[in-house]
């Protein structure tokens, strides 16, 4: 049921990892697939704990996976060395319950929890993960994506500030995710909803979508300066 899917991941092989929410097999899941889901396998990724959802994935090529997993129980990461076959826990965070997107500088891992706009990192492969760090108070995470502007890395996020009606949907950038983020753009003001998937299309040009369930779908097109 693609309905039901929430991250998607394509390895450096051609599998593809689909992340499921309220899997109907009652175990935290993924489906798997080596032919662009003609034909997939359901892969528990966790067959004992109760059942939560697979929120987002990060890879960076190689063998190594990581899957974040949250809603209804604490948010936790998964690891996996063999093309999302098996699935070994990494972190619980018993303070986060959705975790929203993974990203990586130079060797340190990080992972979003949106609620409580935190990060946790590791710098060891995922073994050990530093206390969460709240970097901005004011409402909700979505996705993140590393961009190139002349020449130097800046890392971006969407977010949504809750404090205010309507809601406010901006992006936050850093040139250090272990150091401050800031407001860089306000991309426009809702009821409702979100900021969450955010795209790069070409060296200048980014996508932002915006909504939810209750609250009408956005798409912004940012143009970056040169």
């Amino acid at each position: 049921d693609a309905s039901r899917t929430v991250g998607l991941v394509e390895l450096d092989s051609g599998t593809m990892l689909a992340g499921l929410r309220r899997s109907e097999n009652d175990r935290t899941s993924i489906i798997r697939s080596e032919d662009a889901f003609a034909s997939f396998d359901w892969i528990p990724v966790d067959t004992e704990k109760p059942r939560q959802n697979v929120t987002c994935f990060g890879y960076w090529g190689g063998d190594d996976i990581w899957a974040g997993v949250g809603f209804e129980a604490s948010g936790k990461v998964y690891h996996s060395a063999d093309e999302g076959r098996t699935w070994q826990q990494q972190a619980d965070f018993p303070e986060a319950r959705d975790l929203m997107d993974f990203f990586r500088q130079d060797d340190t891992i990080f992972v979003m929890a949106s609620g409580i706009s935190t990060l946790f990192a590791s710098s060891d492969g995922g073994a050990e993960w530093a206390e969460a760090r709240q970097f901005w108070s004011k409402g909700f995470l979505g996705q993140s994506l590393e961009i190139t502007w002349r020449g130097k890395p800046l890392w971006l996020i969407t977010a949504t500030d809750q404090r205010v009606k309507p809601v406010r949907h901006v992006i936050l950038i850093s040139d250090d995710p272990k150091g401050e983020w800031y407001e860089w753009i306000e991309l426009g003001r809702d009821q409702t909803g979100g900021a969450s998937n955010l795209a790069q299309l070409s060296t200048r040009t980014l996508v932002v979508c915006t909504g939810n369930h209750a609250a009408q779908g956005r798409a912004y097109t940012l143009l970056i300066s040169e």
